[in-house]
Parts: C-alpha cells; sequence; structure tokens
C-alpha cells in the first residue's frame, strides 16, 4: 500500500508545501500503525482458521457463524474457553456447498 496523506483541519493537505513537517510525520504514523493492526488481524485471524481446520470436531458444537445460523450438533462442554468460531465468525462448515450444509448441520 501507499502512503496517501489526509487532510488537516484547516482543509491543507498533509503533502503540500504549508504543511510542517511534524504534520506529515502524524499522518505517517497513523497510516503505519493502521497498517500493522491491519496486519495483525488478517494474521489472527489466520491463525484461528488453522486451529479450527485442525480439529475437526469443533464444528460439531453449537455455534453461531457468519452466516447468521446456528450450525453444530453438541452443546460445548462446560469450561470450554475455544469457540468454534472465529472472531469473524468464520467456521469450518462454511466451506461446504449449501446443499451438503443441511445434511451436516
Amino acid at each position: 500500500m501507499r502512503f496517501v496523506p489526509d487532510s488537516q483541519p484547516g482543509g491543507v493537505a498533509n503533502g503540500s508545501p504549508h504543511s510542517s513537517g511534524a504534520a506529515r510525520l502524524a499522518g505517517w504514523m497513523r497510516w503505519c500503525w493502521a497498517q500493522l493492526r491491519e496486519f495483525h488481524a488478517t494474521q489472527v485471524e489466520m491463525h484461528e482458521r488453522l486451529w479450527l481446520l485442525n480439529q475437526p470436531w469443533q464444528e460439531e458444537y453449537l455455534h453461531w457463524a457468519q452466516d447468521g445460523r446456528l450450525h453444530g450438533s453438541r452443546v460445548p462442554p462446560r469450561g470450554s474457553r475455544r469457540p468454534s468460531v472465529t472472531r469473524t465468525g468464520w467456521c469450518p462448515g462454511l466451506r461446504i456447498p449449501p446443499g451438503d450444509a443441511a445434511s451436516r448441520h
């Protein structure tokens, strides 16, 4: 991604000759932090998906998936701390074609 300076409250773009170096640096730092947050969130999502794919029995536990439907057929064990979905609501059952999903859930 490329850094595009945002506008200051006065409508002066950070990249214009009228803006200070400190304003450009602050805009660049905000952009860098936003990119790092997005990268970290993507890595966490990928890690959670891999964890769920490596433990297929988690799909049997009742959980709300990203599609807004209740998946699974068993009550999760008491004290279970790992959900059967990622933070964004993805579960391995969403990879199954719609015709086959009715027979699994």
